[in-house]
């Protein structure tokens, strides 16, 4: 009977490994991150899974002009933004944005009691330092320094000449550009920014 169970259980993490898969891209370059606390970047099946199916949309704030969503870690510490873009599948969210999280915040949002912390796909928390995500993400990144913050910044975009893990990722998504921008200071990540420009 536990042999039963053990092997059911293998079946469905099988299943489960198999449909995740599919939703990924066939390469990722090392610049790229995918998502958030199991959000993936233009993924409704991820977005259901994670966050249900009833999610409240805003619009046109003075924070977020498309169509978004908002987060809060369990102790209200840390915000997270899932942006829809215009003519996007309900639910495929596009563009990810992460912040500390500081009051007065007027737009409504939804607290996730069981999350700490949003990490990305590629393990990005707020609080790293700046050589942390520079190891994870390779050298390419811009760097810009303003006032007492450092800011790096990348992007790839479909471009002559042709580069087969650049556009292989861009052609996944059908789409034409894709940038990040992670925002220090005192060495320390306060917010960042990634996922697909809007068309």
């Amino acid at each position: 009977m536990r042999t039963t169970r053990l092997l059911i259980a293998l079946l469905l993490l099988l299943a489960a490994a198999e449909l995740y898969s599919q939703n990924l891209p066939p390469v990722i370059p090392e610049e790229v991150d995918l998502g958030v606390n199991g959000i993936l970047l233009d993924d409704a099946v991820s977005t259901v899974n994670v966050l249900g199916d009833s999610l409240i949309f805003l619009e046109d704030t003075p924070y977020e002009s498309f169509p978004h969503v908002n987060y809060i870690n369990e102790d209200s510490t840390e915000l997270l933004v899932l942006i829809l873009y215009y003519g996007s599948v309900t639910n495929e969210f596009s563009l990810f944005k992460i912040a500390k999280f500081t009051q007065p915040f007027t737009e409504k949002f939804t607290v996730l009691p069981s999350v700490g912390s949003f990490k990305t796909f590629k393990g990005i928390t707020l609080g790293m330092t700046i050589q942390k995500v520079k190891n994870i993400f390779g050298n390419n990144l811009k760097k810009e320094i303003i006032r007492d913050e450092v800011k790096l910044a990348y992007n790839l975009t479909s471009e002559y000449p042709p580069n087969y893990e650049r556009d292989s990722f861009l052609n996944f998504y059908n789409m034409y550009c894709y940038y990040g921008e992670y925002t220090f200071k005192n060495n320390h990540l306060i917010k960042m920014e990634f996922g697909f420009s809007y068309p």
